[in-house]
């Protein structure tokens, strides 16, 4: 695999990004398996940028949910997660009251899910009221 060395004037298109996060997640995720870590990927922050911009075209970019599974499906593992950052998450929305709730059950029902960025499970309740409003 060619890779660029990134920073100022190289571009990394979207090809470059899904393919370096699956050279890393096919060389991390079975260590953690042998090692019982859970792996727990943060949504980019912002999410859903436009292509493109700073000279990445993110994971989560044009759908924030789509990126999601897409990550997902890379290494079919209990130990490839999501930390489910709901602000992040909402950000990237366009409807955050009726799209963040869709995408925690999803995360929810395959396992995906591996922690919340938003504190204790209140807090974490009271960010996805917050959403869902």
């Amino acid at each position: 695999m060619e890779r660029s060395a990134g920073g100022t004037g190289s571009r990394v298109s979207s090809d470059d990004y899904w393919e370096r996060i699956t050279y890393f997640l096919q060389k991390v995720i079975p260590v953690c398996k042998q090692y019982d870590v859970k792996m727990g990927a943060h949504p980019y922050d912002p999410p859903g940028l436009p292509f493109g911009y700073q000279g990445a075209e993110n994971w989560d970019s044009p759908s924030v949910f789509e990126g999601y599974k897409r990550y997902e499906a890379i290494i079919d593992s209990p130990y490839n997660g999501f930390q489910l950052c709901l602000g992040t998450t909402a950000e990237g929305l366009k409807n955050p009251g009726t799209e963040v709730l869709p995408i925690v059950q999803y995360l929810a029902a395959g396992g995906r899910y591996t922690k919340s960025t938003c504190g204790t499970s209140e807090e974490a309740l009271i960010t996805l009221r917050r959403c869902i409003r």
